[in-house]
């Protein structure tokens, strides 16, 4: 559901500014399949509170990006 997309999105960003790079990249596999499953769109999450707070750390993300 939507709290997993979050969740793992987060842990993404989360292992990737720690340096555990392939926990980061599991992490972001998990939340791009709960876009997709959850229906979340680009657009959607363009406008949604947490990519907002979170833009900077998402856009350069190596795993994640909107």
């Amino acid at each position: 559901d939507g709290d997993d997309f979050w969740n793992n999105l987060a842990l993404s960003l989360t292992y990737e500014k720690l340096g555990n790079q392939k926990q980061a990249r599991e992490k972001a596999g998990l939340a791009k399949k709960e876009m997709i499953t959850g229906g979340y769109t680009k657009e959607i999450l363009k406008v949604d509170v947490f990519p907002i707070l979170f833009k900077k750390e998402i856009n350069q993300s190596r795993f994640f990006s909107l």
